[in-house]
């Protein structure tokens, strides 16, 4: 299926809005015929200085207002868009830039700069064929070091058309925190395509807050680690004009997230995605309400097929655990300078998550653990870390192993007095006798990958499950 263009689509939904704040910062308010007249007065300075259609743009990517006026400019000009974000080293930037023979790279500063000078007529995209590079961004690390990934503009549209579907097409007011990434970018696309506002916090901004105070109807929370202090938050008086709030990134709590719809009510939904195929699956505000499916990651978004198969990547029998292969229009071109990788990544259109889990007979998927995480046959971390992490004294668990026996590491509530021995026999009692952890251990805090999972390699290494 063709989508329609992104750039198009939002540039659309701006002037739609017109005179209506579509993206607000502190003290800085812009309306819809401000930012378009602040991109193409850009796009014009950058045509100036020699940029071309397909030239490619570095821009290191901030929390401030003027990089989301830099994307929608590069798109503007038909330029591809490498988005290097804090996180990423200087080293990695470098081999990045390098490879991509990237002469202009726009720093905070300069992005500044760059959008202060309005133009008077309105911006015309360049023609990009579907097929075209439009932004080159990087994964989160889950496997080791960080690789930088390329998307089409076939693939971004696709990724619009995911999150209409998920979220709808109204206008909605927008809050996303500012460490979220390529995410962040793609809802705040999202929301102007709609007409809509994208608020960015300052430095100083609680999000709770933030939420109240500009009637957001739409928060990105992030991770699980996020959601829950925020629903907390959120607690003492949810706002009325808040209808969603999306989380995802990382394995959730069930009993945690039972709690965060007590206080919340319908507002969750948790999505599931990779950097390589994009957004997979989506957990509704309406499955919020089954108990049951607070384990799940939802069903498949439409455009995307789940296959569960074994190791030899063989379909497995209904409701069989698996590696979850995923096809999808918003998969990634590949990684950049590295066609081998890409070779083992993709498999006659589908692509290997590195995920295991099953699908149950109404098309629910149920995550267990990562490939490279597995435990001995027929135990997962996750079941585990569910019950650990449900614990009222524990406030986050990583459950890992190392050949056929298995350990945590709990971080306590703040105050918490935690009985390790009676958590090792809540596990065996409850989820079977060799589901019991040779070894738990309380820790101050959880090591966590660049993409802030859990680094399980870093607590094998840390913590050996038998003594030398």
């Amino acid at each position: 299926m063709n989508h329609p263009d992104l750039t198009t689509t939002v540039l659309n939904g701006l002037h739609t809005a017109h005179r209506r704040e579509v993206l607000i910062s502190g003290h800085q308010r812009l309306t819809g015929a401000h930012v378009l007249a602040l991109v193409a007065g850009a796009a014009q300075t950058l045509t100036a200085d020699g940029i071309r259609p397909g030239d490619t743009i570095a821009c290191q990517y901030g929390p401030q207002p003027e990089s989301l006026l830099t994307c929608l400019t590069a798109a503007v000009l038909g330029c591809p868009l490498l988005y290097l974000w804090p996180s990423i080293t200087d080293t990695l930037a470098h081999q990045t830039t390098q490879a991509l023979n990237i002469t202009t790279t726009l720093t905070p500063p300069q992005q500044t700069a760059l959008h202060t000078h309005p133009a008077t007529e309105p911006p015309t995209p360049a023609h990009r064929h579907p097929d075209d590079i439009t932004a080159i961004t990087f994964t989160s690390g889950t496997t080791g070091q960080r690789k930088p990934i390329t998307y089409t503009a076939r693939a971004q549209a696709a990724h619009l058309a995911v999150m209409r579907a998920v979220h709808g097409h109204t206008p909605a007011r927008l809050l996303a925190p500012t460490h979220l990434e390529y995410t962040r970018v793609l809802h705040q696309l999202w929301a102007w395509a709609g007409g809509g506002t994208v608020l960015i916090p300052t430095d100083h901004d609680d999000l709770a807050d933030t939420a109240r105070r500009e009637r957001a109807t739409h928060l990105i929370a992030g991770r699980p680690a996020t959601l829950y202090p925020l629903a907390e938050q959120l607690a003492t008086a949810p706002p009325a004009h808040l209808t969603t709030i999306t989380y995802g990134g990382a394995a959730p709590t069930p009993t945690r997230t039972a709690q965060a719809v007590t206080t919340l009510g319908t507002r969750l939904v948790q999505t599931y995605g990779t950097n390589e195929a994009g957004c997979l699956t989506a957990l509704t505000r309406h499955d919020h309400r089954t108990p049951r499916l607070l384990a799940s990651a939802g069903r498949a978004v439409p455009g995307v097929e789940l296959h569960i198969r074994d190791q030899d990547g063989t379909a497995v029998h209904p409701g069989d655990v698996g590696e979850v292969w995923a096809r999808s229009p918003q998969s990634t071109h590949g990684y950049l300078g590295d066609p081998h990788r890409t070779a083992r990544l993709t498999h006659n259109g589908w692509i290997r998550t590195g995920d295991l889990g099953r699908l149950d007979p109404d098309g629910y998927l149920f995550l267990l653990d990562r490939v490279e995480d597995r435990l001995a046959d027929g135990i997962y971390s996750h079941p585990i870390e569910h019950l650990l992490s449900g614990d009222p004294t524990v406030l986050e668990a990583a459950v890992f192993g190392d050949g056929s026996r298995h350990a945590g590491a709990i971080v306590a509530k703040p105050g918490a007095d935690v009985n390790l021995e009676n958590l090792r026999d809540l596990i065996a009692h409850t989820l079977g006798p060799h589901h019991r952890p040779e070894r738990l251990w309380l820790v101050d805090r959880l090591p966590r990958t660049p993409g802030g999972k859990p680094d399980k390699a870093a607590l094998r290494a840390r913590r050996p499950i038998t003594d030398p």
